[in-house]
């Protein structure tokens, strides 16, 4: 998937994919840092660090 950088469509499509990958709400994922730059750091709601860690491990798979 990609998304050009123009207006923040391209944020908006890496955190609605995360929130997607993760079966979180959209509004659960916020990019903290990174919004003009290819590496983000992201706020995620709604998720424990084990279960997060397990749902993208399983998407790796």
């Amino acid at each position: 998937m990609s998304a050009p950088p123009e207006r923040g469509k391209a944020n908006a499509a890496v955190e609605n994919l995360l929130a997607d990958a993760l079966g979180l709400p959209r509004e659960a994922i916020q990019i903290l840092r990174g919004h003009t730059g290819a590496h983000k750091i992201l706020e995620i709601h709604g998720i424990e660090e084990p279960e997060l860690r397990k749902r993208v491990s399983e998407k790796l798979e």
